[in-house]
């Protein structure tokens, strides 16, 4: 099953995120990002200790988006390869289509309005987060 083939939620308060970060994020960035995606309006967000299983969770469409912020390249390839070859959208931490596949920031989802959704949530901490 690809992504467009069954799951075609864009009503934010019913899509699920999951997340992920890399080994060298610093807790209080890590406090503010989960705190600020649990406040937002949606279903629920996951984190798991295995982020390639989350882009297939989007591949086959039980979640809706996966955001990636700062991992290495081995553990996220196979995975975002895998999602995007389903259908994935994938932007930046600046909200521009990703041209670098080695980009280790960024935002995968199943449509275009869901990553302008997550990019205006996590636009403000990466702001705060490159000032710092």
């Amino acid at each position: 099953t690809f992504i467009g083939d069954n799951n075609n939620v864009t009503n934010t308060e019913k899509i699920t995120i999951a997340y992920g970060c890399g080994y060298k994020t610093k807790q209080d960035y890590l406090a503010k990002v989960m705190h600020t995606l649990i406040n937002s309006d949606h279903k629920r967000i996951i984190t798991n200790w295995s982020v390639a299983y989350d882009y297939c969770l989007l591949a086959c469409g039980r979640i809706e988006t996966v955001v990636t912020d700062g991992l290495e390249l081995y553990d996220y390839g196979a995975g975002k390869l895998i999602a995007k070859e389903a259908g994935a959208k994938v932007i930046d931490f600046t909200g521009k289509k990703e041209t670098d596949y080695s980009n280790a920031s960024f935002v995968i989802s199943n449509t275009d309005e869901i990553n302008k959704y997550i990019f205006n949530i996590i636009k403000p901490l990466q702001q705060k987060n490159l000032t710092n």
